[in-house]
């Protein structure tokens, strides 16, 4: 096994393949197999010979290798996930074709999972190839399901319609495994999220500038661009910066404008291309960029070709930073932005291991979470006073206490603080850090009239940090402003729509909602968020309010269940204990609903 931070320089992305030497199992099975072969044996297996051919040519023909024929399944790979998923999606259509000529029955299931090991080394009953059959198994007729360690290289809502499943008994599996039931993602028609209030403001969206050719020492370069570009054009006024994570979400895909323009709510967007001579800070670097209108396509602004040198990116004042920037900036607006006092990274390196930190936080799996930290850890034991660095581990304190994996919360709390407060000694991390720290006196402390000061200094000092509005939209529900909270936590929606903790941007803007009685928007907020992530409490507890303050204690009563199922033995009293919010009019209006709706008093 690899060591953990070999492959930070290039961290866990949905937009690049898998890591060098794992590739994705797909695992296509008869539905219902046994049955039609009782009823029609010879007609099943004319029947899945016309299917294999096809499924053959289609396999070829998105770089897949099928590896291994069964009776009535088969198993192939493929190197990059959204291959995998087409071929799925390809051969549910082939399937309904055959179906539509008589077979009324006839469907596949399917199965993806990761394969770390040389196929080679595969035996027939190897538990990889007997987890991805599993997988297969618990898919309904024409229906798709993919393991976390797949989900984790999907962006949902852009390569599928993911479902969380939560935790599902395997045969072959000792412990329960995480499954995602994954659909073709609908094509939008337009952008439909939250307009933000600045409507008037154009959006711009930075996309990590792509490598001409793939050098693992430099392959960090498109992501620290991206994030210096970002913060500068943060600082205008007269411009909205979406966040870095939704443009990554876009990464190899820069040059479908229209793919953008239906998902995120900005005019234009910002790409590049780039490649690097020679070797440490000194290596010559040599890049084009060009900014795009998504309404017409057409590029307004472009520089073929801007040289300087690596060690540019990473000092307080980069020539080529402001170069791209003011240049976009003049396109939009025909002003010029400020320079940005950009931090002093001290090298390349380190800030790919940051990038991956930062990715490996958002996976689904614990041991990613903790191994997140100590990427970060080991990041500030080589530069203490890298102060991007300790806003990301105060966000990783905060996850901790949010997703209950810890026993000491307000110990963790403090520490939150700590790395709060460091990172805001440097200019470009101060508003996610004066955000964080807003949301340990909001959450943890329960001091609401600080946190509001802290998050309102976040916003002002940043007005693009998304994070900022979505913890001022919770403190403005907690203290009963029902407009305040829906704005801003419509503003965090807008600057963050493919963000990985979109489920929870989702799930906190419900409570924003519901404190200003927009229950059936409260509920469609719900349940997106419980598409995403099924196992999150909170999304759960909102539903369930929302569902009951509309008229609908039927409903209510279901999701109610379903909750108690999630967390058996959760009852009013603990709700009351444990929430910040037990003591505010939205807090009393939830232990009601819950209480209405057949969760135990405690």
């Amino acid at each position: 096994m690899k060591p953990v931070f070999a492959a930070a320089h290039h961290p866990p992305s949905p937009d690049i393949g898998l890591t060098a030497g794992a590739c994705v199992l797909l695992h296509c099975e008869l539905h219902n197999a046994g049955s039609l072969m009782d009823r029609d044996a010879d007609g099943v297996l004319a029947q899945w010979a016309v299917f294999c051919q096809r499924a053959d040519r289609l396999v070829s023909r998105h770089a897949g290798q099928l590896r291994r024929h069964y009776l009535l399944s088969w198993v192939a790979d493929f190197d990059d996930p959204r291959n995998a998923l087409r071929v799925a999606w390809g051969l549910h259509a082939a399937a309904r074709s055959l179906q539509q000529r008589g077979e009324d029955l006839w469907r596949v299931c399917i199965g993806l999972h990761t394969r770390p090991a040389p196929w080679s080394a595969l035996g027939t009953h190897d538990p990889v190839l007997l987890r991805v059959a599993e997988l297969a198994g618990l898919a309904g007729a024409g229906e798709t399901v993919v393991s976390t360690s797949v989900r984790d290289h999907l962006v949902d809502g852009l390569d599928a319609a993911v479902e969380d499943l939560g935790d599902c008994v395997l045969k072959h599996v000792p412990l329960s495994e995480r499954a995602f039931r994954a659909q073709a993602a609908p094509a939008p028609k337009a952008f439909a999220g939250p307009i933000p209030v600045d409507g008037q403001r154009p959006g711009v969206t930075v996309i990590p500038f792509q490598q001409h050719k793939p050098d693992e020492h430099y392959a960090a370069v498109g992501d620290l661009l991206a994030d210096r570009l970002i913060e500068q054009l943060s600082l205008s006024k007269q411009v909205r910066a979406i966040a870095r994570l939704t443009g990554a979400a876009f990464r190899g895909r820069d040059r479908d404008t229209q793919l953008i323009r239906q998902h995120v709510p900005a005019r234009y967007v910002l790409t590049g291309r780039y490649r690097v001579v020679g070797r440490s800070l000194q290596g010559k670097l040599r890049l084009s960029a060009s900014l795009t209108d998504t309404e017409t396509g057409e590029c307004v602004w472009a520089e073929p070709d801007l040289q300087g040198s690596v060690g540019d990116l990473l000092a307080r004042q980069s020539e080529l930073v402001h170069t791209i920037a003011s240049g976009a900036h003049h396109a939009m607006l025909d002003t010029e932005v400020k320079v940005l006092q950009q931090q002093d990274l001290t090298s390349l390196d380190s800030y790919a291991l940051m990038l991956g930190g930062v990715a490996l936080m958002h996976r689904a799996t614990r041991e990613d979470f903790h191994t997140s930290r100590q990427a970060l850890d080991v990041l500030l034991e080589r530069d203490p006073g890298l102060c991007v660095a300790h806003a990301w581990l105060a966000k990783w304190y905060v996850l901790r206490v949010t997703r209950g994996l810890t026993d000491s919360p307000m110990a963790d709390a403090q520490e939150a603080l700590a790395h709060a407060r460091a990172a805001q000694e440097e200019a470009g991390a101060r508003s996610l850090g004066l955000a964080m720290e807003g949301f340990v006196h909001l959450h943890l402390l329960r001091d609401f009239d600080t946190a509001l000061q802290r998050i309102d200094l976040a916003c002002g000092h940043n007005p693009s940090e998304p994070l900022a509005w979505l913890f001022g939209g919770v403190a403005h529900s907690f203290m009963d402003h029902p407009d305040t909270a829906v704005t801003a936590s419509q503003r965090a929606l807008a600057l963050s729509p493919l963000d990985p903790l979109l489920y929870y941007f989702e799930s906190l803007a419900a409570s924003s909602a519901i404190v200003a009685e927009r229950h059936e928007e409260a509920i469609a907020l719900c349940q997106r968020s419980l598409r995403r992530n099924l196992t999150h409490l909170h999304t759960h507890r909102a539903l369930v309010t929302a569902l009951w303050a509309s008229g609908q204690p039927q409903l209510a009563s279901r999701a109610a269940q379903r909750l108690l199922l999630l967390s058996p033995g959760y009852t009013v009293a603990a709700f009351r204990r444990t929430s910040a919010s037990a003591e505010t009019h939205f807090g009393r209006l939830m232990a009601q609903a819950l209480q209405a709706s057949g969760v135990p008093p405690g």
